[in-house]
């Protein structure tokens, strides 16, 4: 299980964008498909930010957003 939480600040933008788009980014991961889901948490978080990034600046948005993600799998919180 995945719970995610992303809070937008200066527009809502950010946390929409996260929320569209870190499962997506979490899974494609090859990390994730060797469960290296430490690996792959943080594999998506940056592609993410660096996505978001790029979005922002293409569209003149000073929109970001604060994340807080936990895992849990097989009984335990990665």
């Amino acid at each position: 299980y995945l719970v995610a939480v992303f809070d937008g600040h200066a527009g809502r933008e950010g946390a929409e964008f996260c929320a569209d788009f870190f499962v997506d980014n979490l899974v494609a991961h090859g990390a994730f498909q060797e469960k290296d889901l430490e690996g792959a948490l943080r594999a998506a978080f940056l592609k993410t930010d660096a996505d978001f990034r790029e979005w922002a600046l293409e569209n003149e948005c000073i929109a970001g957003t604060t994340a807080l993600v936990a895992v849990f799998h097989r009984n335990s919180l990665i």
